[in-house]
């Protein structure tokens, strides 16, 4: 079974952190998908922030990375609205609104997994709480929330 995985800006942004963890684990999370071991799935927002990295040269590695995931999440209206309810309820402050919608592509995407290095915002238990009754309450399945590292 080959795992699918929304991947969040941060893990993007991995290979290029001064973290050696966070790095190493990075690049062996883009080597197996390299080799399809599982696939990777990113939506038009996390396309958004990555084009306004203002480093060209940053850019254009972060690029070498985001062309390995398959550019099919959902994004729009109904995306958008999720993440307002994952607010509305405290998943979320409404600074961190973007958090919001990355968990909420991934859920109505039906992703298996969400990989993200945010351990402030989107890893944090309140958030998954809050996102699991949300989710439950609207018939959504919600993605297991994990480190890069995990799902190696």
């Amino acid at each position: 079974m080959i795992v699918k995985v929304y991947v969040e800006t941060s893990v993007i942004s991995g290979p290029l952190s001064g973290d050696p963890l966070v790095a190493s684990a990075s690049r062996a999370f883009f080597s197996r998908v390299e080799r399809r071991e599982m696939s990777a799935h990113i939506s038009r927002y996390v396309t958004r922030e990555i084009v306004t990295t203002p480093e060209e040269e940053k850019r254009r590695k972060l690029f070498t990375f985001l062309r390995l995931c398959k550019r099919d999440a959902p994004h729009g209206k109904k995306v958008e609205a999720l993440a307002d309810q994952y607010v509305k309820e405290r998943a979320f402050s409404s600074s961190y609104r973007l958090d919001a919608v990355h968990i909420a592509s991934a859920s109505i995407g039906r992703y298996d997994a969400l990989a993200t290095w945010n351990k402030q915002h989107i890893r944090r238990l309140r958030t998954k709480l809050v996102v699991e009754k949300v989710n439950l309450r609207l018939g959504l399945r919600t993605p297991a929330i994990v480190t890069p590292e995990e799902i190696l």
